[in-house]
Formats: C-alpha cells, structure tokens, sequence
C-alpha cells in the first residue's frame, strides 16, 4: 500500500491524539462542562494544535529506512503509556517515576502482567504496527524533503504563535479548568518524551564531577569495647501509609500484635519521595530532602557504607524489590528466585540463628527489605490466613475494583507486616540482655493512594502528591540491654511520639544508635538527642 510521507505523517498524528489520548480527551470533557459554543471552539482549536506539533515532530523525525523503526518505538512506548495513564492516572512528564520504572525489578513489573495489557498492546501496538509495516512510504527527493521540513516547520510555529498570541482563547480556557496544564502536558507522545528529555538531561555525568566524599568516621568505646554483641535490625517497609496503622488511631485493627509491644511509635513522620527510587538512596545519604539530589548521593559515601566501614557486619536481605543502587559496597541477598517473590516471612527465615550470631565475631547491622504493601496486586502479599477483611480486590486494574475492596486489601497487607515487625522483635527479645544489645526500626519507603482523588499507587511529584503517599509509619524498639547501654530516658523519647520527623533524621538517628561518631553527624537531625547517650 503506497502513501506519501506526508499523508503517513497525517495518519499517526491523527491516531496519535484521537485514539492513543481518547481517555484523556474524554475525561477531560466529563470533568469540564462545556456549554457554549465558544467553549467547544477553544478546546477543539487547543486540541488541532496538539495535533500540528504531534505532525511536526513525526515529520521532522522521519527519513527514509528509519521511518517504521522510529515510529514502531513510538507506538510500543505509547502503548505502555496509553495502559498506564488510562488504567493509574500517571504522570509521565515525571523524570523520577520514570527512572523507577527502569529500575523496577522483573517479580515487581510481573505484578501488571494481566490478560487487559496483553489486549491493549494487541490493539494499540501490534496492529498498528503491522499496518505501519505494510505501507509503503513515498519520499520526495532528499533536498525537496529538508526544504520541506524548513517551510512546514516555520508554518506550524507562525500558526501556533498567532493563536497563543490571541490571549482571549487561552486566558478563557486555562481560567475554566485547573487541568489545562494537564492537557498541555499529558498528551501521548509528547509526554513521556518530555519525560525522558528530563530523565537523560539529570542522569548525564558531568565530568568535572568532585572527588567523591569519604567521611571520617569511628565508633566510640560505649559499644565498642562492650562485651554484649550490637544487633540492629532496620526493617524497610513497601507503600506502608501511616493513615492504615491502627497504631496511628485508624478505626481497624490493623496491628494487634504490635500494640502489645512495648514499641515507640512515632505518628507524624514524612518520605523523602514518593517512589522507592528516590527515597531509598536519600533515606541512606547523609543529605536531608531538601539537600538531596541523585548526583550528590552517587559521590557520597552512604549510611551502610559509614556503618560497614566502623566494624559492623552490613547485610541486606531483599524480596524482590531492589536496594536502588543503596548496596552498592555491601552484601545483599536476594531471596525466591528471579521470576517470582515470597511472602516476606521468607526475609524472617534469613535472620542468623543463636549459634551463628555466637560464632559470628563483628556485631550486625542487617536490613530486610520487603514487598510490604506494594501494589497494584496488594491480595498477593499476605498468606490466606490474613485475609481478614473481605471482600478483596484481585485485579491488578485498581480502577475495576470497588474502594472498599482496595482498601480490605491493603488493610490485609498492612496486617501481615504487623505480623512481620512482631516476629522480628520477638526474635531480638529470645536472644536474651546478657550477651546482646539490640534494636529494631521499621519505616516505608513512602505511602500510597487507593483512590482518593482518583490516584492509585504513588509516584506523584512531591510537591503535589496527596498527604498518603508520603505519610508514613516510623517505629522503634530497643532492648532492655540496649535502653541500658544508651541510658534511655523513656519518657523523653515519649513526649516526641508526636512531634515531626522524617527520612531526613534516619540518617543521623542510626550513627546516634550505633555510637558512631562522623563528620556527617548532625545531633540535632537524631531523634534520640538529649533522651539518649549521644555520639555529637
């Protein structure tokens, strides 16, 4: 079938807005009533548009032999995002989610895999591409096709110019509706390349790149020269929202176990991100959210670093989640295999038996990792025995499901990791006071959205994302041994229960624990200063 470049480039844009962005067009119209004509003139002129600057783009890309390639990328790349706005609601122009989209590990992007994406790449990928294949593209000879490029090119941007120029049609219409950034911004493609443009323009290494920073660091003789061996257990929690601990005053009891425990449950602490990729690496930098940056954390020694480095044996056991690039000098162990994950009592399993730890001359620092509440697929995460509130949503299109089934399962999910922070506690306890000091820290990575505001997941870009996906649980527990050797005072530590913390002062709080004293130190970032015996 033969067409001209020109008329191919028409095609794709046309199926490019119309059929790729249906989903955003038509939520945009059911958000915004339009009633008069004028209303209807101004979207339809904004929409033809979009469409000269999907048509340019197509048509400056294009060349002879790489034409089908290119666009066969575009339409597989589309795909993914057509499936992903329509059925998350994300943002793509999001250079951080999708840095985390390729840093997700294969058991994580399994959870997605549905017989709906498999249908949806059929119809907006493969049959489109087998069309794409089968045209046969009539190019005008190379001088004629740059020179219109040039002509068409300076055509389009006087139009657009004209029209943005006409403040009247963009001042009635941006006034009209808070989404007019949205369908500026969000249109398939132009979106996840503006995305990509941000991610490739941050992940550039510039090359006179400083020296990377070691800090001097030494632990102290409190625990050091202290014949009782040191455990510290950090268990790190996935998509874990304060709002679903009961601990925190929800109305289910979400953590039966855990209020039996004599626990420091701290209820207003904060993510420094809302997706694993940011807040892993800036929970383990010395640099507070504000601070940090993906540049500064790859030329800067990390929290497990300091920690291996000052006698501490650093292990990090995983179900299937990923350490971000945080393990990047220490042990890490992945546990199930590559295509599948466990329940997370598989990271219980790892812990080290009493005749190990005996044997075992450095003291531990260990981190266990879990899938925690991560979702969409939140009935897998948690044995049948924890399905407490029913019903429970079991389709991974969150949007399919009723709110109050997302949140029986997610509630279930939040349940089990009570389990798991019990569990873990009661190991530290049967290992006794005599020979062990030990302390156990549990917090997620951020929090999640099950529907509110019509967001699922997380992911959002900090400064917008809702209260849920960065409000997260914090706890503590400390061995008698350990109140002991840091002289605790309870009661102080108590009346900070509910002051304001976040991903900024674990950093400092887990030297303070571990009696190590660092250049990267700040006393007053701890949560532990003027309650505790302190490194500063």
């Amino acid at each position: 079938m033969k067409i001209s470049i020109l008329k191919f480039c028409i095609l794709f844009a046309f199926y490019f807005l119309f059929v790729l962005n249906f989903p955003l067009i038509t939520g945009y119209l059911e958000i915004e009533k339009l009633i008069h004509i004028k209303d209807y003139l101004e979207f339809i002129l904004v929409l033809f548009n979009i469409f000269l600057v999907i048509f340019l783009a197509l048509y400056l890309i294009f060349f002879p032999y790489l034409t089908k390639t290119i666009l066969i990328i575009l339409l597989f790349l589309s795909s993914l995002s057509y499936y992903a706005i329509s059925n998350y609601n994300v943002d793509l122009n999001n250079a951080d989610l999708l840095r985390g989209f390729f840093s997700t590990t294969f058991v994580e992007a399994s959870s997605f895999l549905t017989l709906k994406i498999f249908i949806t790449f059929l119809l907006t990928f493969i049959i489109p591409s087998i069309f794409v294949i089968s045209f046969k593209i009539i190019y005008p000879k190379i001088n004629h096709f740059i020179l219109q490029k040039i002509i068409l090119c300076i055509i389009i941007i006087c139009f657009s110019l004209i029209t943005l120029l006409n403040h009247q049609i963009y001042a009635s219409f941006a006034a009209q509706t808070k989404t007019s950034d949205m369908i500026a911004k969000n249109f398939i493609p132009l979106n996840y390349l503006h995305g990509l443009k941000r991610l490739i323009k941050t992940s550039i290494k510039k090359n006179n790149k400083e020296n990377f920073i070691t800090y001097i660091s030494s632990r102290t003789n409190l625990l050091k020269n202290e014949n009782k061996k040191t455990i510290f257990i950090f268990i790190l929690g996935e998509s874990a929202r304060a709002k679903n601990f009961s601990l925190n005053g929800y109305s289910r009891e979400t953590n039966p176990l855990l209020k039996t425990q004599n626990i420091f449950n701290f209820n207003n602490f904060y993510s420094c991100g809302t997706i694993t990729n940011i807040s892993l690496p800036c929970m383990f930098s010395s640099y507070s959210r504000k601070e940090y940056s993906l540049d500064k954390y790859d030329n800067t020694e990390n929290l497990l670093e300091t920690v291996a480095k000052n006698d501490f044996k650093v292990e990090w056991y995983d179900n299937g989640m990923g350490s971000q690039g945080v393990t990047r000098n220490v042990k890490e162990t992945i546990l199930g295999d590559f295509y599948s994950s466990n329940y997370d009592d598989v990271l219980l399993k790892a812990l080290p038996s009493k005749q190990k730890l005996e044997s075992e001359k450095k003291d531990l620092f260990i981190v266990l990792h879990q899938r925690g509440s991560h979702g969409p697929d939140y009935n897998n995460r948690y044995p049948k025995e924890f399905q407490k509130f029913l019903p429970v949503c079991n389709n991974v299109t969150l949007k399919s499901c009723s709110t109050e089934s997302i949140i029986n399962s997610y509630d279930n999910s939040i349940l089990y990791t009570d389990y798991i922070i019990n569990y873990t506690i009661s190991y530290l306890k049967e290992l006794g006071n005599e020979s062990y000091q030990t302390t156990m820290l549990y917090t997620s990575d951020h929090g999640e959205s099950l529907g509110e505001y019509g967001l699922y997941m997380h992911g959002e870009p900090y400064f917008v994302a809702p209260v849920d996906q960065k409000h997260i649980p914090f706890i503590i527990w400390l061995s008698d041994s350990m109140k002991q050797r840091k002289k605790l005072d309870e009661k102080c530590l108590k009346d900070r229960l509910k002051n304001s913390f976040s991903h900024d002062n674990i950093y400092h709080t887990i030297l303070d624990f571990l009696e190590i004293k660092s250049s990267s130190f700040k006393s007053d970032l701890s949560i532990l200063t003027n309650c505790a015996t302190s490194v500063s």
